[in-house]
């Protein structure tokens, strides 16, 4: 899952996908470009394309991931490698055998994947019902892909515009190609020592950026700028540098405190403790669920990592055997459909983004560390209300993630500190000892220097 490699890294789009609402068919997957994936289904694709409720807004988008068990097995090509065929939900227990598993460790599309779908509802006197819902995908091992929107946007427009299938495939070929072009080759991943000492600079300036010059040219120094080109119109393009890859530019922790405001420390303890999550926008564009559900994994990545496995940005109550996530421990999902609230069942801890309420299905007793929590976000709050931006609230989150984790270990008498990095991980990753190594001195030192 990383942007660069030390052999020739995969192209920035894996696989391009097509996909409109047919008044008899219902969600349609249209095209899939260069290649169809297999091991999904084409309904999977047009229901997670086309959002519920799409029809009540000009455009939205959604994201999701693809092959997600294998997001940490590095490939020798660096791409990350295949654990197993999934099904639509992710949730395929069936065994495959050796030579099978040899062999799709050579398959770029059992790779994780980063999805953004960006949809569009246009009214047509000469459509039935008066208006064409279409939508345009992008699957790739880039998580800068998600900086594409705008591509995608533009494609999407020309599809629209299409007067045959014909028209529209040959409009997924030609941004299968653009997007290609693109030159990513500043998009890299920082060092563990680069990201810290901007992490450092970031939150011992404690800046409101909106009024310091210098925090300006520190701003300018977190993006790489590029361009995409289509039929000679240049599409500008930044790619963030110093996120790691459980950090998302369009979901944002302020965001998050603004609306849940003191109450997001409960989300907090449950993405750290492994509760299951859900994040309910009903009547709320799909798009904004998913950056509210992206959002949470700066809560605790870093220090910790691997959160992305068990996200799921937009999930749908249409097909009931696509629920799939459910039987993910930890798992934090985007909906917008209300149903979900009445299946408490289900859920540990709901939020509602259209009220700004958290949830909780079964009542806690408070805690000690309560006040501590409590303290922490209202520090936290306030920088936000001072103009402190978006890096500095998530150099104060790794903080106390850190402090946090490390006060849970030592209030355990002859704890494993290691062993409990691991559990809180969740069940499903396959950890590499290096970086759970990495976690541990940090805590190490942190516990030296206190």
């Amino acid at each position: 899952m990383t942007e660069t490699s030390d052999a020739t890294p995969r192209p920035l789009a894996e696989v391009v996908l097509y996909a409109e609402f047919d008044l008899t068919k219902g969600s349609t997957l249209r095209t899939s470009y260069p290649t169809p994936f297999t091991h999904y289904s084409p309904e999977f694709f047009a229901d997670t394309m086309l959002p519920e409720g799409v029809h009540n807004r000009e455009e939205d988008f959604t994201i999701f991931f693809l092959n997600r068990h294998n997001a940490h097995k590095p490939l020798t090509d660096g791409s990350p490698a295949t654990e197993s065929k999934e099904t639509s939900s992710d949730s395929n227990d069936s065994e495959t055998t050796a030579a099978e598993e040899k062999q799709s460790q050579k398959d770029p599309l059992q790779a994780f994947m980063y999805c953004l779908s960006v949809v569009r509802t246009t009214h047509d006197t000469a459509a039935r019902r008066g208006a064409k819902v279409t939508a345009v995908a992008l699957c790739s091992t880039h998580k800068s892909c998600f900086a594409l929107k705008d591509v995608l946007n533009l494609a999407v427009l020309k599809i629209v515009g299409a007067q045959s299938e014909e028209e529209s495939s040959k409009v997924l070929r030609e941004l299968f190609d653009v997007v290609n072009a693109v030159d990513i080759s500043g998009v890299r991943g920082l060092s563990n020592m680069e990201r810290r000492l901007l992490k450092r600079t970031i939150s011992s300036t404690g800046r409101a950026s909106a009024n310091r010059e210098d925090a300006k040219t520190l701003e300018k120094a977190l993006f790489f700028r590029a361009q995409a080109l289509w039929d000679e119109m240049p599409i500008p393009l930044q790619f963030k540098l110093c996120s790691t890859d459980d950090q998302h530019d369009d979901g944002t922790l302020t965001q998050l405190l603004q609306l849940f405001g003191d109450q997001t420390m409960v989300l907090f303890n449950a993405v750290l403790t492994g509760a299951r999550v859900i994040m309910m926008g009903y009547n709320r564009p799909a798009g904004e669920v998913c950056n509210f559900v992206l959002a949470t994994s700066s809560l605790v990545c870093p220090p910790l990592f691997g959160l992305i496995h068990r996200q799921y940005p937009y999930v749908t109550y249409a097909n009931l055997t696509d629920l799939g996530f459910l039987s993910t421990p930890g798992f934090i999902a985007g909906v917008t459909n209300p149903m979900f609230k009445t299946k408490r069942e289900w859920w540990d801890v709901l939020c509602d983004i259209s009220t700004g309420e958290v949830f909780v299905s079964s009542p806690v007793e408070k805690e000690d560390y309560d006040t501590a929590d409590r303290n922490f976000v209202l520090e936290v709050l306030d920088g936000v209300s001072a103009g402190y931006d978006e890096e500095w609230v998530r150099c104060m989150f790794e903080e106390y993630t850190r402090t946090n984790v490390v006060d849970i270990a030592l209030e355990k008498m002859g704890v494993d500190l290691k062993r409990h990095i691991r559990s809180l991980q969740g069940d499903m990753i396959v950890l590499d000892d290096s970086l759970v190594e990495k976690i541990y001195a940090d805590f190490a030192t942190l516990l030296q220097t206190e």
